[in-house]
Protein backbone atom coordinates (compact mmCIF):
# COMPACT_ATOMS: atom_id res chain seq x y z
CA UNK A 1 0.00 0.00 0.00
CA UNK A 2 1.79 3.51 -0.89
CA UNK A 3 1.81 6.17 1.41
CA UNK A 4 -0.23 8.99 -0.11
CA UNK A 5 -2.78 10.82 1.52
CA UNK A 6 -5.30 13.44 -0.50
CA UNK A 7 -6.53 15.30 2.35
CA UNK A 8 -9.27 19.02 1.48
CA UNK A 9 -11.85 20.28 3.59
CA UNK A 10 -14.60 20.94 2.71
CA UNK A 11 -16.69 24.05 4.74
CA UNK A 12 -20.19 24.56 3.95
CA UNK A 13 -23.82 24.36 4.87
CA UNK A 14 -25.04 23.72 1.17
CA UNK A 15 -25.47 19.63 1.24
CA UNK A 16 -25.37 20.31 -2.82
CA UNK A 17 -21.97 21.96 -2.48
CA UNK A 18 -20.86 19.19 -0.06
CA UNK A 19 -21.26 16.58 -3.06
CA UNK A 20 -19.99 18.37 -5.54
CA UNK A 21 -16.51 18.87 -3.55
CA UNK A 22 -16.54 14.87 -2.71
CA UNK A 23 -16.67 14.17 -6.40
CA UNK A 24 -13.68 16.28 -6.88
CA UNK A 25 -11.87 14.52 -3.85
CA UNK A 26 -12.64 11.42 -4.80
CA UNK A 27 -11.55 11.60 -8.48
CA UNK A 28 -7.98 13.05 -6.67
CA UNK A 29 -7.82 10.06 -4.42
CA UNK A 30 -8.28 7.44 -7.07
CA UNK A 31 -6.65 9.51 -10.20
CA UNK A 32 -4.04 11.18 -8.36
CA UNK A 33 -0.31 10.72 -8.55
CA UNK A 34 1.05 7.38 -7.53
CA UNK A 35 -2.12 5.65 -7.27
CA UNK A 36 -3.23 2.75 -9.43
CA UNK A 37 -6.49 0.57 -10.69
CA UNK A 38 -5.56 -1.41 -8.05
CA UNK A 39 -5.65 0.82 -5.33
CA UNK A 40 -8.32 3.06 -6.30
CA UNK A 41 -10.19 -0.25 -6.12
CA UNK A 42 -8.86 -1.76 -3.05
CA UNK A 43 -7.69 1.25 -0.59
CA UNK A 44 -9.53 2.29 2.61
CA UNK A 45 -10.90 5.61 2.79
CA UNK A 46 -12.65 7.65 5.02
CA UNK A 47 -15.20 11.02 5.34
CA UNK A 48 -14.62 12.97 8.57
CA UNK A 49 -17.30 15.52 9.00
CA UNK A 50 -16.83 18.22 12.09
CA UNK A 51 -19.60 20.20 13.62
CA UNK A 52 -21.17 21.33 16.40
CA UNK A 53 -24.99 20.20 17.31
CA UNK A 54 -27.53 22.67 19.84
CA UNK A 55 -27.71 20.06 22.85
CA UNK A 56 -31.21 20.16 22.48
CA UNK A 57 -31.23 19.29 18.87
CA UNK A 58 -29.20 15.80 20.14
CA UNK A 59 -31.28 13.46 20.12
CA UNK A 60 -32.98 14.20 16.34
CA UNK A 61 -29.44 14.20 14.92
CA UNK A 62 -28.97 10.81 16.55
CA UNK A 63 -32.41 9.64 14.81
CA UNK A 64 -31.59 11.20 11.66
CA UNK A 65 -27.91 9.93 11.09
CA UNK A 66 -29.45 6.25 12.40
CA UNK A 67 -32.20 6.34 9.40
CA UNK A 68 -29.29 7.61 6.89
CA UNK A 69 -26.93 5.13 8.31
CA UNK A 70 -29.28 2.10 7.86
CA UNK A 71 -30.34 3.88 4.14
CA UNK A 72 -27.00 4.22 3.12
CA UNK A 73 -25.67 0.58 3.95
CA UNK A 74 -28.97 -0.88 2.35
CA UNK A 75 -28.50 0.66 -1.45
CA UNK A 76 -24.41 1.07 -1.16
CA UNK A 77 -22.02 -1.54 -0.46
CA UNK A 78 -18.94 -0.37 1.67
CA UNK A 79 -19.60 1.63 4.32
CA UNK A 80 -17.74 -0.01 6.79
CA UNK A 81 -17.97 1.76 9.85
CA UNK A 82 -19.57 5.31 11.25
CA UNK A 83 -18.43 6.63 14.24
CA UNK A 84 -19.28 9.80 16.47
CA UNK A 85 -16.81 11.25 19.04
CA UNK A 86 -18.41 13.86 21.12
CA UNK A 87 -14.77 15.72 21.56
CA UNK A 88 -13.91 17.29 24.63
CA UNK A 89 -15.11 21.01 23.29
CA UNK A 90 -18.52 19.77 22.40
CA UNK A 91 -18.40 19.32 19.02
CA UNK A 92 -18.56 16.26 17.55
CA UNK A 93 -16.44 14.12 14.83
CA UNK A 94 -18.06 11.69 12.34
CA UNK A 95 -16.27 9.49 10.88
CA UNK A 96 -17.35 7.22 8.05
CA UNK A 97 -15.06 4.38 6.75
CA UNK A 98 -15.52 2.93 3.56
CA UNK A 99 -13.75 -0.20 1.87
CA UNK A 100 -12.82 1.62 -0.99
CA UNK A 101 -12.95 5.71 -2.42
CA UNK A 102 -15.06 3.83 -5.61
CA UNK A 103 -17.76 2.68 -3.05
CA UNK A 104 -18.01 6.18 -1.28
CA UNK A 105 -17.89 7.81 -4.35
CA UNK A 106 -20.76 5.67 -5.76
CA UNK A 107 -22.84 6.81 -2.16
CA UNK A 108 -22.52 10.03 -3.03
CA UNK A 109 -26.13 10.65 -4.26
CA UNK A 110 -26.88 9.84 -0.26
CA UNK A 111 -26.06 13.38 0.41
CA UNK A 112 -29.38 13.99 -1.12
CA UNK A 113 -31.50 11.85 1.20
CA UNK A 114 -34.13 13.64 3.47
CA UNK A 115 -32.27 12.16 6.46
CA UNK A 116 -28.80 13.78 5.15
CA UNK A 117 -30.65 16.88 4.68
CA UNK A 118 -32.16 16.52 8.01
CA UNK A 119 -29.10 15.72 9.68
CA UNK A 120 -26.95 18.22 8.23
CA UNK A 121 -29.96 21.10 8.81
CA UNK A 122 -29.05 20.48 12.58
CA UNK A 123 -25.36 20.95 12.50
CA UNK A 124 -23.67 24.33 12.94
CA UNK A 125 -19.78 24.97 12.00
CA UNK A 126 -19.83 22.27 9.45
CA UNK A 127 -16.26 20.86 7.77
CA UNK A 128 -15.18 17.36 6.25
CA UNK A 129 -11.96 15.86 5.58
CA UNK A 130 -11.67 13.21 3.08
CA UNK A 131 -8.24 10.65 2.92
CA UNK A 132 -7.00 7.20 2.06
CA UNK A 133 -6.21 4.93 5.52
CA UNK A 134 -2.67 4.47 5.24
CA UNK A 135 -2.21 2.62 8.37
CA UNK A 136 -4.63 0.51 10.69
CA UNK A 137 -3.33 -1.36 13.18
Amino acid sequence: MSVRMVRSKIKTENAADVEASAKEILTAVSEGPGSSDKEATTMAVARTHHYSVDPADLDKLLAWRAALIAKVRAAYPGLAEARLIRLEDGTYRDTWRWDSAAQMQAALPATALAEAREALGLARDYSADYGEIIDEQ
